[in-house]
């Protein structure tokens, strides 16, 4: 298989070309317009900002932040994390009303909260609400709520057009609406709307995302946002890797452990010293790390039942081996799915019980389209290859049943195989590997990851680190968690690193 000649005949040629950055116009742009231009000529209105409660709603507020800043905006604050959901915080809303905040700008959430933000309207405040998820509600029901949802605005063009996250929406309105009034530029503020693009697993074929990752790209290091800068090294880059496997992870420890007052200080605070931005990401750094401990812990322990296309695994078996309490462990079952799919080269489903029901996470690391499949057998909802279940529970023999006889037929027509390239080359095509390797940077999602089949031979040397195995091949290196002997025939897939990266499959 021709890697070129596979992705034109698949219509993907496209994602090797760059893409510029342009401005955007919403539906409602103009009604969040006249909102913020009210905002700038109130020297008196105060301005709360509400971010959701993971990476991407994260993002929003600081993005919001920078927009409000450059606008000259000095009233203003973030609302401080106290619980979490993934609905408009009850406790944010009251906030919001006892201390007579004029504005309330809302992001990654608040779609389907209408009853909520009908009350606030009686109350005098003023709303911006910019949302990707999906609403029951179409903009007639919104009333003076200023609302862009990238879902409704899809429905009025007609195709798939914004696949924006949250943030990266934010991003968009608030860089058309400071161009458009002569402000000054948001300054590397995309880096954060490309965080999020990743964290929420959005579709980076998208043209609209691919032009905020470019413009993102361009970014000099020392520029990133300090924020994000603070959790780079020497031998990383800004790029999907680090986003996914580093920088994301992290922030999400925090969120999984409810440690709001960390994020609260690290991210939302004033003013906060040297000695303290060391502190917080020590601290958020221990906290990924325990979390990963824990992962492991309870990876080595559940018991797995191994299926023709999937491993299944129910965390509360490894309470009865002897393992203590873990706290909030129904949060740990997409990590340990993710451990568990990577160990048997098969996706899998984890569950645990939480609540009268069992609450579960599907992963695939190949980037195929397997959530049209579980919605047919149940609940399922989030990204294609990365999504949560539910299952009732008196129902789970019979799901699980469903699981051990799901036919082929059933599934293999929606699923997104990836790209395998047979390359059993003494010496790789750099150019090719290059190509894959952009390429791979918006695969996973609707579009299938690419890889290399190859074979290891004896003119790659082995080469142990601290933390991996490199064979050498040529000028680039195959990257493995654990030793490969001779003649063993891998996958591997080409990255965008500090360096181009090959990492082992299986």
């Amino acid at each position: 298989m021709d890697f070129y000649s596979e992705i034109e005949q698949r219509g993907l040629g496209h994602l090797l070309k760059e893409v510029p950055y342009s401005f955007q116009k919403f539906y409602n742009s103009n009604k969040v317009y006249k909102i913020l231009d009210q905002l700038k000529d109130d020297h008196y209105g105060k301005v709360l900002i509400y971010g959701d409660y993971d990476v991407d709603g994260l993002m929003f507020s600081l993005i919001a932040k920078d927009a409000l800043d450059s606008m000259g905006i000095k009233n203003y604050m973030i609302c401080p994390y106290t619980k979490r959901t993934h609905s408009l915080d009850k406790n944010a809303v009251r906030f919001c009303i006892q201390n007579h905040f004029n504005y309330f700008i809302i992001g990654d959430t608040g779609s389907s909260e209408l009853d909520t933000l009908k009350m606030l309207e009686k109350y005098g405040i003023k709303l911006i609400v910019l949302d990707h998820h999906n609403t029951n509600y179409s903009y007639n029901d919104f009333g003076e709520t200023a609302i862009i949802n990238t879902i409704l605005d899809n429905k009025i063009v007609g195709y798939n057009k914004f696949a924006y996250s949250g943030a990266a929406l934010g991003y968009a309105v608030f860089d058309d609406y400071l161009a458009s009034r002569g402000f000054k530029h948001l300054d590397n503020v995309e880096a954060y709307a490309v965080v999020s693009l990743y964290s929420d697993c959005m579709d980076m074929s998208n043209e609209l995302n691919r032009a905020l990752y470019y413009k993102a790209r361009q970014i000099e290091q020392s520029n990133l946002p300090k924020y994000i800068k603070h959790f780079m090294n020497e031998f990383q880059s800004f790029n999907a890797r680090f986003i996914g496997y580093w920088f994301a992870p992290r922030i999400n420890a925090s969120f999984r452990a409810e440690n709001f007052a960390l994020l609260n200080k690290y991210f939302l605070a004033d003013s906060i010293d040297a000695i303290e931005i060391s502190h917080c990401v020590s601290a958020i750094n221990d906290l990924y790390q325990n979390a990963r401990s824990n992962v492991n812990v309870l990876t080595d322990l559940v018991d797995v039942e191994v299926l023709n296309y999937f491993v299944v695994s129910d965390l509360k078996t490894a309470e009865a081996k002897g393992l203590a309490g873990i706290y909030q462990m129904q949060n740990y079952t997409g990590l340990v799915a993710n451990k568990l799919a990577e160990r048997y080269g098969k996706s899998a489903i984890v569950y645990c019980e939480y609540n009268y029901e069992y609450k579960g996470s599907f992963r695939d690391l190949y980037g195929r389209n397997y959530l049209p499949v579980f919605q047919k057998i149940g609940f399922a909802q989030g990204h294609n290859s990365a999504f949560g279940l539910k299952i009732d529970l008196f129902s789970l023999d019979q799901y699980l049943d469903t699981l051990r006889h799901i036919d082929e037929k059933h599934f293999i027509a929606e699923i997104n195989a990836p790209i395998i390239i047979d390359y059993n080359y003494a010496l790789p095509d750099e150019g090719l590997i290059r190509d894959i390797a952009l390429y791979n940077e918006f695969s996973g999602y609707k579009t299938p990851v690419c890889y290399l089949q190859k074979s290891l031979i004896g003119d790659m040397p082995e080469r142990k680190t601290p933390y991996n195995y490199k064979y050498t091949w040529g000028e680039f290196y195959i990257q493995s968690d654990f030793p490969i002997t001779f003649g063993t025939k891998m996958l591997v897939k080409p990255i965008i690193s500090k360096n181009i990266k090959l990492l082992y499959q299986r």
